[in-house]
């Protein structure tokens, strides 16, 4: 123990004043990278006027995810729930979502994450989504595996079951769904956000670019102003039968079903 005291104290002592400074910058950097916690938690609460079914339904219809949730370019279902999202990561990829008839390449590749999603109970949605090392489908060569995904397959051929490999960067939603405080006002959605980074550019970059709850906040965004679309195309899919008797009869047995449950849906909204 003493020689490794002297030896220490004798290369402080001969080192030069920049060798010194970079030596405790170094240290002060893995110090301080190990104590940037692992784990981030957080919970929001917010209030929709629509009934529980109605966002359960949005929720898992994830063919339609690329239609409502800003950032998501398209979807690739793989087994049940799970399923790859393929996530615009610059402007660009944004613009092309917007303006698709643009025939300029502006992206090859997009960010691209493995979700996996189980609903446990009528109230509850566990939603688990890793960082993922595929390339876009339009950029992916022929001959090679587009993704990392692990399948494992029955002798028959059949799809048994999925794995996705383990991340640095792991994000895990539970969404609970429940009637408001009155029956006739909406409901409740809680979206309790767990993010766990190991990576070093995670847990360093992840606090200065947004932080780590920014994709929670854009899809409740994207989902209220989803909910806010279909109520005002409701609305006036309604006025436009109510302004037209005569369509309103060749119509009525087709959807005379539908027509009810949105007065139904549209007096619990307003009352």
């Amino acid at each position: 123990m003493d020689r490794i005291v002297h030896f220490i104290k004798q290369t402080y002592e001969s080192a030069s004043l920049s060798s010194l400074i970079l030596l405790e910058l170094f240290l002060f950097v893995v110090c301080l990278h190990w104590c940037l916690p692992q784990r981030h938690r957080q919970a929001r609460t917010i209030k929709l006027a629509t009934s529980s079914e109605h966002v359960w339904t949005i929720l898992m219809d994830i063919h339609r995810y690329p239609q409502w949730r800003s950032h998501v370019v398209s979807v690739q279902p793989l087994l049940g729930q799970q399923h790859l999202e393929y996530v615009a990561r610059t402007r660009q990829h944004l613009e092309h979502k917007q303006n698709p008839n643009n025939t300029t390449t502006t992206f090859n590749t997009t960010r691209v994450r493995a979700i996996d999603m189980n609903r446990i109970n009528d109230t509850t949605l566990i939603r688990i989504d890793r960082a993922t090392k595929i390339s876009s489908p339009s950029s992916t060569p022929k001959n090679e595996n587009p993704t990392t995904v692990v399948q494992e397959r029955r002798k028959d051929g059949q799809q048994q079951e999925l794995k996705f490999p383990r991340s640095s960067f792991e994000r895990e939603w539970e969404i609970h769904v429940r009637p408001g405080d009155n029956n006739n006002e909406g409901c409740l959605l809680t979206l309790i956000e767990t993010v766990r980074s190991e990576g070093y550019l995670a847990r360093w970059l992840g606090p200065i670019f947004g932080g780590f709850h920014r994709v929670s906040q854009r899809f409740l965004l994207d989902l209220v102003r989803e909910i806010d679309r279909q109520q005002k195309q409701r609305i006036l899919d309604n006025d436009a039968l109510c302004e037209s008797p005569v369509s309103l009869v060749q119509h009525h047995h087709h959807h005379h079903k539908q027509h009810v449950l949105n007065e139904v849906y549209s007096t619990a909204v307003t009352a």
